[in-house]
This record gives structure tokens, sequence and C-alpha cells, in this order.
């Protein structure tokens, strides 16, 4: 419609006219293109909002988790602690000194056996 408007204006030369509706075409366009933009960074801060606290919530699942395996091989340790201490004769009578049982460790147990 208004650039009907100013086509009509172009061919009777009305020169007010047609500075009067270039100005408003072009500040129509400029604020559409405003107004897109400032949806768009809206859009995009609450993307933004949702993926932090998704992140947030990543982090604290992560850090639990990673508290928890650090308890599990605390404990995974002192029981290996134990067995070895058993197994050297260090805790108390429980160990196999003196049986004649060899404490050779699992890997180098492995390796004998495969050069057999």
């Amino acid at each position: 419609m208004i650039l009907r408007r100013l086509a009509q204006n172009l061919k009777e030369q009305n020169w007010t006219a047609i500075a009067i509706e270039f100005v408003l075409l072009v500040l129509g366009v400029f604020l559409g293109i405003q107004v897109a933009n400032w949806n768009a960074e809206r859009g995009d801060r609450h993307r933004g909002e949702l993926f932090t606290q998704k992140l947030i919530t990543d982090m604290r699942v992560e850090h639990w988790r990673y508290r928890f395996l650090l308890e599990y091989y605390r404990d995974v340790h002192g029981a290996a602690e134990r067995a070895l201490g058993a197994l050297d004769g260090s805790a108390g009578g429980w160990g196999l000194a003196g049986t004649g049982v060899s404490c050779i460790p699992i890997q180098a147990r492995l390796a004998e056996s495969r050069h057999v």
C-alpha cells in the first residue's frame, strides 16, 4: 500500500509526500528488524538460562558421583591393604607366611603361566 502511494506520488512528482512516505517506509523496516532482533535476543537469553540450569544440575550429579566413587575406592583400597597385610602375615596371624603359599602378584603369575 505504501509502495503504491509512493509510485503514484513519483508519477505526480509530489516530492514532499515522497519524502514522508520514504521516511515512513525506512522507519517501518528498521523497527521491524529491531523487533525481530529483540525477540531473537530474548530467546537466546532464555535458552542460555535453561542451559545454565541444566549445567548446574549436571554438575551437582557429577559432584555426587565423584564423591561416591572416591568413597568407594577408598573402601576398596582399605580392603586391598587388609588383604595384602593378611597375605604377608602382618595381620596378626591371619597371613600365609610359613605355609609355603606364594604371594606373587596375579600379573606375575599370569606371565609365568604363559611361558610354561
